[in-house]
């Protein structure tokens, strides 16, 4: 994670809630609170840069598929200067890494 991001790591890090913090495009690991470790049964450190799409609710799975109807990929690849095509998810229609 880049060090600008160091504040939100540490937030995520130190929250006594389950939660976790990961890609906007591909979903990989870059943070975990202790009690979200707890429930997956591992590490933080051992899912780092591992995509968590596998993991992802129904609900999170049927937002994301919206999303591309909704040019969300267009707007986010026009605020970055290395985007190419909306990203290889589940949600593009490419399978899981």
């Amino acid at each position: 994670m880049p060090l600008a991001d160091g504040p939100l790591r540490r937030l995520i890090e130190t929250s006594p809630l389950p939660v976790h913090l990961v890609t906007d495009t591909d979903h990989r690991s870059l943070a975990a609170s202790p009690a979200r470790e707890h429930e997956w049964g591992q590490t933080a450190a051992g899912l780092l840069g591992q995509t968590l799409w596998r993991f992802a609710p129904k609900g999170i799975q049927a937002a994301e598929q919206s999303l591309d109807q909704h040019g969300w990929w267009e707007a986010t690849c026009r605020s970055r200067s290395n985007c190419g095509p909306a990203p290889a998810t589940p949600a593009c229609g490419s399978a899981a890494k």
